[in-house]
Formats: structure tokens, sequence, C-alpha cells
């Protein structure tokens, strides 16, 4: 077998390609890759409760726990998110996007989803759907 037919092999550059082109839509707003994947999961994942502990945002982000310290620390410091001492644990934070990392946010979503749909211009919906289910066979 080649090393271009290898499905590992194919993921990852796919995978790089597509990071690498992603991260010239949120770099613009002074975003590093870990920090827009916890400004993301933060957006999504966490609109009821808007909060979510370092260890959750590790885990949601597939980001290692010092990944995630470094760019909590730097959004912090950004203004872009507001830690508050857990009510479950208090020797733990909460994570919540400030005002302003909502409002950066909102900005970057719409951005995100053109750059999205530029990169399935040509792909039909069930092509898609497919790809869908086939990666998260992968994931099973």
């Amino acid at each position: 077998m080649k090393l271009e037919d290898m499905l590992a092999y194919k993921m990852a550059m796919a995978a790089s390609d597509l990071s690498e082109s992603l991260y010239n839509v949120y770099a613009s707003y002074g975003l590093v890759m870990p920090e827009w994947r916890i400004m993301a999961t933060l957006g999504h994942f966490s609109p009821d409760s808007k909060v979510m502990s370092a260890k959750a945002l590790s885990q949601a982000t597939r980001l290692d726990k010092v990944s995630v310290s470094r760019a909590l620390k730097r959004m912090e410091h950004n203004g872009l998110i507001c830690k508050t001492l857990s009510k479950n644990d208090g020797r733990f934070f909460d994570v919540a996007l400030s005002p302003r990392g909502e409002a950066m946010y909102s900005e970057i979503i719409p951005k995100i989803t053109l750059w999205q749909q530029s990169k399935l211009k040509n792909i039909t919906d069930s092509e898609y759907e497919i790809f869908l289910k086939v990666i998260e066979n992968f994931s099973a």
C-alpha cells in the first residue's frame, strides 16, 4: 500500500490542510488554534450554563491540560473569558466567554460559515451526510 492511499495519512493531511485554512479566518482576531477551539466550544456547547471547567474544555477540544491552561491565561488577559470559582468544587474554576469574547465569537461565526460553505461547494448534501457518517464511525 502506498502512503498516500493510507486512511490515517489521508485524514491527517486533510485535517492539517483544513486547520491551516481555518486559521486564516480566526487569526485576524489575534487568536491561535487552542484559543479558537476554546472560544468555539464555549460559544456553542455551553449555551445554557454558559460555563465549563478547564477539564471539560480539555476533553471537548481534544487539547491537553497545559495547552488549555495557557490559552485560558491568554484569553483572560485579553478580556475574552471570565473565570469564577466552581460552585461544585472551590479548588477549580468555571470558564465563560466574557461579553467581549461573546461579541468576537458572534463576529467570527458568520466568517466560519462562509469558509465552510466554500470548502463544501463541490460536495453535494448527500455526499456530505455520508462523509459525516463515515467520520462518526471512526470515533465510535
